[in-house]
């Protein structure tokens, strides 16, 4: 895998076990480890943030103790925290096909330890975690790419929005997009995925207004250049 550090939790008989490699452009220091879970601090570029893996409990009576446990890893919400893992419970019925019925206590259990920690849950890009192939797991890859700060333009509500005809209809469809993440971020991420397509919208608005000015600008243009000669009161102008 071409890295050059790596750290092992290892597994009890053949069941659970962690594994951690990372590249020297990366500073990682092994803060704690447990059966479930490694705790790490990342240093890059005089960016320090912690890092936790995880693989959450396979047995019912393990998973409550386990979130618990994971939550207390941090008293402090503003401290930069990334969790990468297999939570190995369904967090939703939509998630699931077939098998035991879905289990609204054990998904209460994330949802809790995600609204008590202020976290946002990113979405995977690439295959499922759980796999029907040799192995039943697959790599969770971190790319830290774009670690430089970059800050969002201000966003700026623009009184003129409220002239044009389809402004209300594009805030209604955007305020009405399913989010699914826990109840106490749906209002926020309502809202960002709200301004985020009035900008959109804007931008296309204000490039379609540039269009007919410089239209405009051309037919001025035609007008001023024109020779009249049409005589009025035996003048030619």
């Amino acid at each position: 895998m071409k890295m050059d550090e790596s750290f092992y939790v290892d597994p009890i008989g053949l069941a659970v076990g962690l594994a951690m490699w990372w590249s020297n452009e990366v500073q990682v220091s092994i803060l704690s480890h447990g059966k479930y879970f490694l705790d790490t601090k990342v240093s890059l570029n005089e960016d320090e943030w912690f890092l936790t893996l995880f693989y959450g409990p396979p047995y019912a009576e393990e998973k409550q103790v386990f979130w618990e446990s994971i939550a207390s890893l941090r008293s402090n919400n503003s401290e930069k925290w990334c969790l990468i893992g297999d939570t190995d419970l369904v967090a939703s019925p939509k998630e699931k096909l077939g098998g035991l019925p879905f289990s609204a206590t054990q998904a209460k259990w994330y949802y809790d330890f995600m609204e008590s920690s202020c976290f946002l849950e990113l979405p995977i890009k690439g295959g499922v975690l759980d796999a029907t192939c040799a192995s039943d797991h697959a790599p969770i890859f971190l790319i830290l790419k774009g670690m430089n700060k970059r800050y969002m333009k201000e966003f700026k509500f623009e009184a003129k929005w409220f002239l044009e005809d389809d402004y209300e209809a594009k805030v209604k469809d955007s305020w009405v997009l399913v989010i699914n993440c826990c109840r106490n971020l749906v209002f926020g991420r309502k809202l960002n995925k709200t301004r985020s397509k009035l900008r959109q919208w804007s931008r296309m608005k204000c490039r379609n207004n540039n269009l007919k000015v410089e239209e405009m600008k051309e037919q001025i243009k035609l007008l001023q250049g024109r020779q009249l000669s049409k005589e009025r009161n035996g003048r030619t102008v």
